[in-house]
């Protein structure tokens, strides 16, 4: 649970990061006035004149932006001035191009309250990174005003088919996406902390925390048991702080390095937090040890496998198999044989059929369907039964998948063993979307897959794609 905190009270606590307002407003000519549509005022660490900096580039996107109908004010100001600005705003006394711009009736801007969210929010940070922030929204947004033709026209002469596209350029934030936002006034105030990096190193836990000079970020870390869907402290981790580096491309921000040591039991959960003595929690990191164990201990079998065949041609047997000559096997059957070799990367133990990939009655010579790979899961003893093609699969393969598991499960499996067809097809765009919560009748795993798939197994991220598996409807990794 985070603390709900004012607007007064994260500006005192952290001013020392700040260096800057940026503050932007778009309005909208109406009735003879000239009325707020979208008010935008982030505190940065950003010098004025860096920021100013990225206004002009900001500005040479569509350039100054002030026409009968839409006008587009930025302002770049030290941050003392902030007392100044937000006054402005209070008392609607903003002016844009010398003319008054009516900011609307707003809430006391002095006793609302909000959480820290750490996702990243409705105003992206303009670095290009969400850092955990706080948001304070003031006013109610009124869409009518820019629904007018006078601002369609005025988008299309700016090159853009919306009034929206040119806003979401103008603020630097997706704030006009798949719906218009709920009020007009947006402060945005970041917390320069956060967990950057965690990883185990043989005996040790590493984690790095990425923070402002002026926030003592220290982590703390926790051991989690997973009991009844309940996470559930078990032990402390201790960790001490051991380097401490100017973080990569910017000559503000620190990178602190600390080490503990490192967790047992790889099916716990590592959580790690970022708190404060006056707001509370402002970053926390969780993920399973399993996740993040060194890549030679999760992918160890991919590590060897890529020192015989190498990087390019792996990829080039998994993705172009049909471009690939072979003196020994057909390509069909080099295809079954590099797909085998995926599933043994990723965890499950598969057996290629070969010529025994007919699945025959018992008593006629009528065959069911055919099978090119039978593999198993090991944690849940999943049976995959795997059709291969290096084409776009016809709906037949996906017939003779599904009836070869109904034998199997009459014949074979009465016990409620799982038994999943998956087509793996050397064609690209033929998987359909990935949705949480579903699984396929058939899992179909195209070069588009495959390749992603290549990708988790070189960062050591195995376990991903094995839970895929064994546990479609709970994975995102397709998304």
């Amino acid at each position: 649970m985070s603390l709900q905190c004012s607007l007064s009270k994260i500006v005192n606590g952290y001013h020392k990061t700040f260096a800057s307002v940026d503050l932007r407003i778009a309005a909208v000519h109406k009735d003879g006035a000239w009325l707020n549509a979208i008010t935008i005022c982030r505190l940065t660490h950003q010098s004025p004149e860096l920021l100013e900096r990225r206004h002009e580039r900001v500005r040479s996107i569509f350039g100054e932006i002030n026409t009968k109908a839409l006008r587009v004010q930025f302002v770049a100001e030290p941050f003392d001035k902030w007392e100044e600005i937000l006054g402005g705003i209070k008392n609607d006394s903003i002016s844009i191009f010398g003319e008054k711009v009516h900011i609307g009736q707003l809430e006391s801007l002095d006793e609302k309250k909000t959480s820290i969210s750490t996702g990243g929010g409705l105003i992206r940070d303009p670095d290009g990174f969400n850092w955990p922030a706080f948001e304070f929204t003031f006013g109610k947004f009124d869409w009518q005003p820019l629904l007018t033709d006078e601002l369609v026209i005025a988008a299309n002469v700016l090159g853009v088919s919306r009034i929206e596209d040119v806003l979401n350029a103008v603020f630097e934030t997706p704030i006009f996406g798949g719906s218009p936002p709920s009020h007009s006034v947006h402060f945005n105030l970041p917390i320069y902390a956060h967990v950057a990096d965690v990883a185990i190193e043989q005996q040790n836990l590493r984690v790095d925390i990425e923070h402002h000079p002026n926030i003592a970020a220290v982590p703390k870390a926790h051991v989690m048991r997973n009991e009844r869907s309940t996470f559930i402290a078990t032990e402390p981790i201790p960790l001490q702080a051991t380097a401490k580096d100017t973080s990569e491309g910017t000559d503000i921000f620190v990178r602190t390095r600390y080490i503990g040591r490192r967790p047992t039991e790889v099916k716990n959960q590592l959580q790690i937090t970022i708190a404060d003595a006056s707001v509370g929690s402002i970053d926390n990191w969780s993920h399973f040890v399993e996740q993040i164990l060194p890549i030679e201990e999760v992918s160890s079998l991919y590590l060897a496998v890529r020192r015989f065949v190498g990087d390019e041609r792996l990829t080039e047997c998994l993705l172009r198999c049909q471009e690939r000559p072979t003196q020994r096997t057909k390509p069909s059957a080099a295809y079954e044989l590099y797909v085998s070799w995926l599933l043994s990367m990723i965890g499950l133990s598969p057996v290629v059929l070969g010529e025994y990939e007919k699945l025959a009655a018992v008593k006629t010579d009528f065959v069911w369907g055919s099978v090119d790979i039978v593999a198993e899961g090991p944690e849940t003893h999943t049976i995959f039964l795997v059709g291969c093609s290096l084409v776009v699969p016809p709906s037949n393969d996906y017939a003779t998948l599904l009836t070869a598991k109904s034998v199997l499960h009459d014949e074979v499996f009465k016990d409620g063993i799982r038994i999943q067809p998956v087509i793996f097809t050397g064609a690209r765009g033929v998987a359909p979307r990935a949705e949480v919560g579903t699984t396929a009748e058939v899992i179909v795993i195209d070069a588009d897959r495959v390749e992603t798939i290549l990708k988790y197994l070189s960062r050591g991220q195995r376990t991903a794609i094995r839970d895929y598996f064994e546990r479609p409807w709970w994975s995102s990794v397709f998304q």
